[in-house]
């Protein structure tokens, strides 16, 4: 389930769209989008089913929400994550030209630090796969407690070549269905 998979039910997504062109789609719809998944999220807990988020992490307030309702729906929780440098996070926020800046490049880098502080204070013992961009295997995997360190050093690295997209989701996949 991923926000950018939901506006299309926004009951204005064709005017909206008409208006403001594909390219300010996402941005004119995001609020919406946000809402949805934790509507959506909800409708599904009730009902049991398996459930794989697609999402950046968010503020510590979105977490605490998301967190809670894992919790109380008393659903099995793990984080896959891939650490990057800020060059690739430049690359990857440019896709999404209509929230990229220098300032927005600081704020996901900051937020996702501090999802990542909220979840080792709230749930130190939240497992979490940490991959990077470079690595076939995971750099980490165990309580998000520990990853902290692992994490901060794999993001600051830019010195390190990319591997194969293919041969590194591929190892993922290798990896997952042995250890999940």
């Amino acid at each position: 389930m991923a926000v950018r998979r939901l506006i299309e039910y926004h009951p204005h997504f064709n005017e909206i769209k008409e208006f403001y062109g594909d390219d300010k789609l996402r941005q004119m719809t995001d609020e919406f989008g946000t809402i949805m998944v934790f509507l959506t999220l909800t409708e599904l807990m009730k009902g049991g089913y398996d459930i794989v988020l697609d999402v950046t992490l968010l503020d510590p307030e979105m977490e605490a929400i998301l967190l809670k309702m894992i919790t109380v729906g008393n659903y099995y929780a793990l984080i896959l994550m891939l650490a990057v440098s800020p060059t690739v996070t430049e690359q990857y926020l440019s896709g999404r030209a209509w929230r990229h800046t220098k300032e927005t490049e600081q704020e996901f880098i900051r937020a996702t630090t501090k999802a990542l502080d909220f979840y080792a204070a709230s749930a130190p013992y939240l497992r979490i796969i940490l991959w990077s961009a470079y690595d076939k295997p995971p750099i980490y995997d165990g309580h998000i407690s520990g990853c902290l360190d692992v994490f901060s050093d794999y993001s600051s690295r830019t010195d390190l070549p990319a591997s194969d997209d293919d041969a590194r989701r591929d190892a993922k996949i290798d990896y997952l269905e042995s250890k999940v």
